[in-house]
């Protein structure tokens, strides 16, 4: 038996299978904590919860509690933390703006570039941060 949170939000379903919406029981958040008391070779954990047996795509849970603090984009890895939605298009800036190498205002040190208006750049992800 082992403590797990999802890394974002995971399903808790009352059987292992995404195909019936039905069986979606509980939805398990980043910090809420269930335990784990078996991993399938399908892909699903098996987990108790809420006085509850359920089960739940193991990809979508971790036994780091603390999983989100870690995932902070850094220069080493710019999307950690971060899910984007690939896109391809061409965009502008409504005024002056820096292009960073990290998802980040933190540190002056990430700008990479500086996009005028009226320059074309190609957008290839929307983070899900807002970058």
């Amino acid at each position: 038996k082992e403590e797990v949170t999802a890394k974002e939000k995971a399903n808790l379903r009352s059987e292992p299978g995404t195909d019936r919406e039905d069986t979606i029981k509980e939805v398990l958040l980043y910090g809420d904590v269930a335990v784990r008391t078996g991993i399938g070779d399908n892909g699903w954990s098996k987990v108790e919860y809420k006085g509850q047996v359920l089960y739940a795509l193991s990809k979508y849970l971790t036994t780091n509690l603390k999983y989100q603090e870690k995932a902070k984009p850094s220069k080493d890895n710019p999307e950690s933390g971060i899910h984007f939605t690939e896109v391809n298009e061409k965009v502008t800036a409504k005024e002056v703006t820096n292009l960073r190498l990290v998802p980040s205002t933190e540190a002056e040190d990430t700008v990479a570039a500086v996009l005028h208006n009226g320059d074309i750049a190609v957008r290839t992800g929307i983070g899900d941060n807002g970058w």
